[in-house]
């Protein structure tokens, strides 16, 4: 049988530079603070912030993993955009 999650989507957005800043923002966190709680390096959250590289789906899965570690609500999210 194929497990079947449910992904809180945030990472499945387009824009993911601007999510990564935003859960940095809210998180009060460098990319080298991102990085290790991730355990990647900064030259590869910077890229992924920057846009040169994207996350790869286990990438995201940490991502995601760390924004309901930290009690960010997953709604804040669902719009990248203000305007």
């Amino acid at each position: 049988m194929s497990e079947n999650r449910k992904s809180s989507g945030i990472m499945e957005l387009e824009d993911t530079p601007q999510i990564l800043r935003k859960i940095r923002k809210v998180l009060n966190l460098t990319q080298e603070q991102v990085a290790q709680r991730l355990g990647v390096s900064f030259v590869t959250v910077n890229e992924w912030e920057n846009g040169k590289r994207k996350p790869s789906p286990l990438a995201k899965a940490a991502i995601e993993q760390l924004v309901r570690d930290t009690g960010i609500k997953l709604s804040d999210f669902s719009s990248t955009k203000s305007r």
